[in-house]
C-alpha cells in the first residue's frame, strides 16, 4: 500500500467519524397551553403543559414523553399565578372555568386517545366525571363519529355530554354539575359530525360546520330542527372571549388580549330566527 492509499483511507475514516450524530439528551419544556376567561370575566384559567423532548429539526418532529399539565388561575396579564392543582399526568384538552357555579371542568387526553373529564373545585379537589374511549367503526357502519365532549350550561348548573355511542349516531346526555346525577338523554342518526353550543336561554344547539342544518335539545325534550344560529362558538359562557368581547390568547409564550366586536362573544347564538317547523308538520 503506497502513501496515497493510506491518505485516502485516513480521510474516509475521518469523514465517517464526523457523520456520527451524538445521542441528544432529553430536555424539559414547559409552556402555557390553553387559557379561558371565568364565566364572570373576573380572571383566567390556564393549563400549563410540561414534557421532555429531544431531536427534531426542519423536516422532523421532536420526540416527546412524560406529559403532564397543571391548572392555574391568573387575574390579568400582570396578576399573580395561583396553582389550583398539582401537575397531572397526560396531555391537557379543553377547560371551562365556571366560577359562578364554583368549579372547573377539565379534559385530559390519554396516550391511547381516551379522554378523561374531571370536575375540579377551587381548592384542587377533583372528581372524575367520565372517561370516554374513541369510537371504532365497523365496515357495516357509516364512518361518522365525534370525540367525546362535555360542555357546561351557561349558568354552570348542568353538563351536556355529546358523543357518538356508535358510528352514525349522536348521543346527548344531560347531568347535574353539582352531583353528576343523570337528568335525561336522547339519540339520533347523523350523516356528518355536528358542533355543539349552548343557547343563552339554556338549551343545546347542534349544527353542521357549514350551518346548513341544526337542532335544539333540552332535558325532557326531543331533537327539534331549527334554523342554524349566527355562530357556533363560544360554546358557553367560559371561553377565550369575555362577555364584553375581550379575547385572551397565547402568543409566543405570552398572554395577550385583543378587543373583538361584541357579536363574537357568547350570546351570538341568541340571534336565531323562529324555530323551523318539523317536516310536514
Amino acid at each position: 500500500m503506497n502513501k496515497y492509499s493510506i491518505a485516502i483511507l485516513l480521510l474516509m475514516a475521518g469523514l465517517g467519524g464526523c457523520s456520527t450524530t451524538p445521542t441528544q439528551d432529553w430536555t424539559a419544556s414547559r409552556h402555557d397551553e390553553t387559557v379561558v376567561w371565568a364565566d364572570d370575566d373576573s380572571e383566567w384559567a390556564i393549563l400549563v403543559s410540561s414534557y421532555e423532548q429531544r431531536g427534531g429539526g426542519v423536516f422532523s418532529e421532536p420526540e416527546r414523553r412524560n406529559f403532564n399539565h397543571q391548572l392555574v388561575t391568573q387575574n390579568g396579564a400582570e396578576g399573580e399565578r395561583i396553582a389550583v392543582t398539582s401537575p397531572r399526568d397526560d396531555r391537557p384538552g379543553q377547560i371551562f372555568y365556571m366560577k359562578s357555579a364554583g368549579y372547573f371542568l377539565l379534559e385530559a387526553v390519554l396516550s391511547d386517545g381516551s379522554q378523561q373529564f374531571s370536575r375540579i373545585l377551587p381548592n384542587g379537589n377533583e372528581i372524575l366525571v367520565l372517561e370516554g374511549r374513541p369510537t371504532q367503526c365497523t365496515a357495516e357502519q357509516p364512518n361518522v363519529k365525534m370525540p367525546h365532549s362535555i360542555i357546561p350550561s351557561p349558568n354552570g348548573r348542568q353538563l351536556a355530554h355529546i358523543y357518538t355511542p356508535q358510528c352514525g349516531e349522536l348521543g346527548v346526555e344531560f347531568m347535574h354539575a353539582s352531583t353528576l346525577n343523570f337528568i335525561d338523554g336522547r339519540f339520533m342518526s347523523i350523516e356528518q359530525p355536528l358542533i355543539a353550543t349552548w343557547h343563552p336561554q339554556g338549551y343545546l344547539i347542534l349544527s353542521d360546520a357549514k350551518k346548513t342544518q341544526a337542532w335544539k335539545i333540552a332535558p325532557g325534550e326531543d331533537f327539534t330542527p331549527i334554523s342554524p344560529p349566527d355562530c357556533l362558538t363560544p360554546s358557553t359562557s367560559s371561553s377565550d372571549i369575555s362577555s364584553t368581547g375581550l379575547q385572551v390568547r397565547i402568543v409566543k409564550d405570552k398572554l395577550v388580549t385583543q378587543q373583538l366586536p361584541m357579536d363574537r362573544a357568547f350570546g351570538c347564538q341568541s340571534h336565531l330566527p323562529a324555530l323551523m317547523q318539523s317536516e310536514k308538520e
